[in-house]
């Protein structure tokens, strides 16, 4: 359910659609066609988690879901291959990708490589 929620904020605060066929990695799509993957987390300090073999995006946008204030936060919004980087070259499973090592990737995105938003909400808060 928290991936479904994520999914529905990046529709609803970014100019993307849902793809006509859905494939392993990718959730929605730009208007111009490029692929988006969406992650989110419930947990306080937990990164996004990925399955090996899963479909590559070209951007990620990754939220804090905070349900006990109700709010949004978005974590990370740019090109997924920086993140990507970050896992091992195969592995079994889910690998989760520390938080701290989001929130320096983050920090490190150019503005120009990140999904523009279609309006400030402050129901989801850039950090």
């Amino acid at each position: 359910m928290v991936g479904d929620i994520a999914e529905a904020l990046a529709l609803e605060h970014f100019d993307l659609v849902v793809p006509p066929k859905r494939t392993p990695g990718v959730d929605a799509l730009t208007r111009a066609g490029r692929t988006v993957q969406v992650k989110a987390t419930g947990k306080r300090n937990c990164g996004p988690a990925f399955s090996f073999g899963e479909g590559v995006a070209e951007y990620l946008v990754f939220f804090h879901l905070a349900f006990e204030t109700n709010t949004a936060h978005l974590l990370y919004n740019g090109l997924e291959a920086p993140v990507r980087a970050l896992l091992p070259a195969m592995w079994n499973g889910t690998k989760v990708i520390p938080l701290a090592d989001i929130a320096k990737v983050s920090a490190q995105t150019p503005p120009s490589t990140a999904l523009p938003m279609r309006t400030a909400r402050a129901a989801v808060a850039p950090t």
